[in-house]
């Protein structure tokens, strides 16, 4: 580590992000892209990712390993039951847990840190970590979260708890040096949350360099699969809950007979349940899976359809952007988007001329514009023609990994960020306050904590334990009991103690570990929104202590 006041003689940059290559995870593909351009510049890059791939869940890679020059190193996070909703959020706070662990161990005075949205919230421990160790944090957002959720309808998104989630967000890309973001209105709303607009860069989304248009007549693909002598609509990607997986199916539907129309979906993701009941009810033999298809491999897949679909909830406009978009453009393939007609993907399409646009609300015109597309594949060409030209002048890798490799630059140009840590929360006594009261308040202050901890315990456990009218409050305000309770464990602790990466990780495994055993319990429940409180808690907890030791000790 170079000494306080000099730079080291090459810039460094931590990323964390769950995927990361050879996964065919989007945001580990374009992670790669970046980490590979910074080494091969001098910069030192360190990635600290998941064990598991993304198109195979339950496969474990290796815990260390070189890559082009990025090191490497893969953290352990559950897998168990990822296709589920709690198997998500079991995977998600594992992989929490984990990659903090890794980055406090990593991080250094003057590194860059550079966090991504998967898993969700990860800039929240992200920012009080670059704090700690006089990092500069950069949020590389592909999408908003709890936005994302409470827009496809999961109701705690939208509650008390959603809301304290979102402001906890906000204070961490408040305190980020750069936020970036892949859409002007991801930009706009970032603003309106009280980000400074200066702090917000918006770049692009790209797709892989290697992507080339391939002619239908010369991809063998096209023969391999069947597809030879038809027009095909393709699909190819995550199909999730952003991607209206039952109006796909409903399209699907009311097209499926149009002459020589054949589907391909390929990828994965639950919506391709819907497709799937569709076949079953129709017994059509014209819809095909492929799954994810390598990276050497995507210029004659993503050539093989003569139309791609592409599809977004309108709810989820300026939330997400689908990475597909920019691998159809650089196919030359046009584009039907199933999604709001004034939302960022729409306006391309109709800007340039490269494709058409489905209203979700009006199934009734789906299938005569389909059957218009299909008449003209002369129009077709040309369309594809344009989307290819529009992506080389917007979305052209080369230009877009420039913009982030300026931006990084900056940011590790600004030096150190912040105090060093020893001088934003010494425990030396106040002028005019005498030490040994000092001491002893401290110790009283560690028989709280553990007197504290050992309360939370037993209540956590033990719902049936009989308090009185203490109970009953808990169990009436459960999740913000879990949340004020380990606010003011880490409070009482860094009185105790001292605000330390230790005491916030010890909480931080106490509250998945009381969860844990309930898990584990005979005929006991876990909640995972209640450990998700006491996380939130003890992150409150923390920004509470930090800011009042900045104003008493300055």
């Amino acid at each position: 580590m170079s000494s306080p006041g000099k730079r080291p003689a090459s810039p460094r940059l931590i990323a964390v992000n769950r995927f990361f290559w050879p996964d065919m995870a989007p945001t580990g593909q374009l992670l790669g892209d970046l980490a590979g351009d910074l080494c091969a510049r001098g910069w030192l890059v360190t990635v600290i990712c998941g064990r598991h791939r993304y198109d195979r869940p339950y496969g474990r890679l290796a815990p260390r390993e070189t890559v082009d020059g990025v090191a490497v190193q893969r953290v352990w996070s559950s897998g168990v039951g990822s296709g589920s909703l709690l198997g998500r959020l079991l995977a998600y706070l594992s992989f929490h847990v984990s990659a903090t662990l890794a980055l406090l161990a990593e991080a250094k005075r003057g590194d860059v840190v550079l966090v991504g949205t998967d898993p969700p919230l990860f800039s929240v421990p992200a920012a009080l970590l670059a704090r700690l160790k006089g990092a500069r944090l950069v949020s590389w957002n592909h999408d908003l979260f709890p936005e994302v959720a409470e827009a496809l309808g999961f109701a705690s998104a939208g509650s008390g708890f959603g809301r304290m989630l979102a402001r906890l967000r906000d204070a961490s890309l408040r305190a980020a040096t750069l936020n970036v973001v892949v859409s002007g209105g991801m930009k706009e709303r970032l603003a309106r949350r009280g980000v400074l607009p200066e702090r917000i860069r918006v770049i692009p989304n790209w797709s892989a360099r290697e992507i080339r248009p391939v002619p239908l007549a010369a991809n063998p693909l096209r023969v391999e699969w069947g597809l030879a002598d038809r027009f095909v609509i393709g699909y190819s990607g995550n199909l999730g809950r952003a991607h209206m997986g039952e109006r796909v199916a409903e399209l699907v539907r009311r097209t499926i007979d149009l002459p020589r129309l054949s589907w391909l979906f390929i990828g994965g993701g639950s919506g391709q349940s819907h497709i799937q009941d569709v076949i079953t009810e129709t017994g059509a033999t014209n819809v095909l899976f492929r799954p994810y298809q390598a990276r050497s491999e995507l210029s004659r897949s993503l050539s093989v359809p003569d139309l791609h679909l592409v599809t977004l909830a309108p709810a989820c406009e300026d939330l997400i952007m689908p990475s597909k978009l920019s691998g159809v453009m650089a196919a030359g393939r046009p584009l039907l988007f199933l999604g709001d007609r004034d939302g960022a993907i729409a306006r391309t399409i109709l800007r340039h001329d490269i494709g058409e646009v489905l209203d979700p609300d009006r199934p009734e015109t789906w299938t005569s514009k389909v059957a218009a597309l299909l008449a003209r594949p002369d129009r077709l060409a040309e369309m594809g023609a344009r989307a290819r030209e529009a992506g080389e002048a917007e979305l052209a890798p080369a230009r877009l990994v420039a913009s982030w490799r300026e931006v990084l630059a900056e940011t590790a140009a600004q030096g150190y960020a912040g105090s060093a840590p020893a001088a934003l929360y010494r425990q030396e006594a106040r002028p005019g306050h005498d030490r040994p009261i000092l001491q002893r308040s401290r110790a009283a202050a560690r028989t709280a904590f553990l007197g504290l901890a050992g309360v939370a315990s037993v209540l956590a456990l033990y719902p049936e334990f009989n308090f009185g009218a203490l109970q009953g409050w808990k169990d009436a305000s459960e999740p913000l009991a879990h949340t004020l309770a380990f606010a003011g464990l880490t409070a009482a602790g860094a009185f105790a103690w001292r605000l330390s990466a230790g005491l916030l990780l010890g909480l931080v495994t106490l509250a998945i570990g009381l969860e844990l055993v309930q898990f584990l319990s005979p005929g006991r429940e876990p909640h995972l929104g209640q450990v998700v409180a006491s996380i939130a808690g003890v992150s409150l907890g923390g920004v509470f202590v930090r800011a009042r030791q900045a104003v008493s000790w300055g």
